[in-house]
């Protein structure tokens, strides 16, 4: 079952990497991969305080405890994993982008996107969408660009998501 997996996440990444062909989706998806590097996430959050004063301490507070909880969780993964990016191990792909880091499982700019998408979902329910279909292309970005597969990138985004879930959960919100 492990070599099925394996084999199918292999055939879904060499599908959707032959978007690289195309120059106006590598544009649009080097933009996505971008946003989700994290540059903008404080940004976002005093954006927000304009909007919602009487709700961004708890915001901020849970934010920053979710990304405590993620950012040592996938960085332990991946050492622990281990996994090749996909431009390592198939010597007919490329890699559009540098990766932050050496290993591919899990994204962390999938898992990062996913943390501040569930937040901004629960604190301002008028985002969810809009915020979910943001994190989703991050998430995709990073599989168009050739540096990880596509279970690298559902990984990440369930890791992000209960790592958020999760502070939400501490600070009794859910």
């Amino acid at each position: 079952m492990k070599s099925n997996l394996l084999a199918l996440d292999t055939s879904i990444y060499l599908f959707l990497v032959r978007l690289q062909t195309k120059r106006s989706i590598v544009q649009c998806f080097r933009a996505f991969s971008f946003t989700g590097d994290g540059y903008f996430y404080p940004l976002i959050g005093l954006g927000l305080v304009f909007l919602d004063p009487s709700v961004h301490v708890l915001f901020a507070f849970s934010v920053i405890t979710a990304f405590l909880i993620e950012v040592p969780l996938f960085i332990s993964l991946k050492k622990t994993f281990k996994r090749d990016r996909p431009f390592q191990a198939l010597s007919t792909t490329y890699q559009l982008i540098t990766p932050s880091d050496e290993f591919s499982f899990p994204s962390g700019h999938s898992a990062a996107a996913f943390v501040f998408a569930t937040q901004l979902a629960f604190f301002y329910p008028a985002f969810a969408i809009a915020a979910y279909c943001w994190a989703s292309l991050v998430a995709l970005s990073r599989v168009i660009l050739g540096v990880h597969y596509p279970l690298d990138i559902v990984s990440g985004a369930l890791l992000g998501s209960f790592c958020s879930l999760f502070s939400l959960l501490f600070f009794s919100l859910i």
